[in-house]
């Protein structure tokens, strides 16, 4: 999606998600996304989730910041280009120590998470089965992780190539996401307990989904 302002001296552009209490419930309760963009107009963002609707605002160099703009999306349509819809296979969660050490886990710990101390990685292993191609394709890829209030962040995006007749499966034996958590963690102050979705985006159309917990 491509922002737009008119604000000459804009520092930065900030995201609110609209969770439906107003903005400033809204920003209360799940905090802020600020990107720098000192000296533009304009700025192209891959990082707005498919479904996730947002206020958009500018701060300037004194602080002043813009009325909130209400960007309202709609949900996300599902992937019906192909005959057979490609699907999550294989997804498992996975801890790394320090020494390197991988450890299979059925659920993440929030205690855990929110330990600044803990310098232990958490991540998925994750497989998605697509069907033979007769004919070249390229996507906009997003990945996705929707927490249990329902606020969708991007952890992945970029172009997506996928050759005619080649791989059949994408595969990712170790998909760090402490980043996701630690940027959760900022926003909230806190990571929620419950059920989390990992989701995978082409073009803006939902492809397929699975389901992880944090206790």
């Amino acid at each position: 999606m491509e922002v737009r302002w008119d604000d000459t001296d804009a520092e930065e552009l900030i995201l609110v998600p609209d969770m439906g209490g107003g903005y400033e419930a809204d920003k209360e309760t799940f905090g802020t996304i600020p990107v720098d963009v000192e000296g533009k107009r304009k700025i192209v963002l891959y990082g707005m989730a498919p479904g996730q609707s947002y206020w958009l605002l500018t701060e300037d160099s004194s602080g002043n910041q813009s009325t909130p703009y209400h960007h309202v999306t709609s949900k996300a349509p599902n992937f019906s280009e192909w005959k057979t819809t490609p699907s999550i296979s294989t997804f498992d969660l996975r801890e790394k120590d320090m020494s390197g050490k991988f450890s299979d886990v059925d659920y993440f710990l929030s205690d855990e998470l929110e330990d600044l101390n803990n310098y232990d990685s958490h991540g998925i292993r994750w497989r998605m089965d697509y069907p033979q191609l007769k004919k070249s394709r390229s996507f906009l890829w997003q990945e996705v992780i929707t927490d249990p209030d329902g606020f969708k962040t991007v952890v992945i995006s970029g172009e997506l190539e996928l050759p005619a007749g080649w791989g059949y499966y994408i595969y990712n034996d170790f998909m760090d996401i402490n980043e996701y958590f630690q940027t959760l963690l900022e926003m909230r102050g806190e990571i929620p307990v419950g059920t989390y979705t990992f989701s995978v985006f082409w073009d803006g159309q939902h492809v397929c989904s699975s389901t992880f917990r944090v206790r």
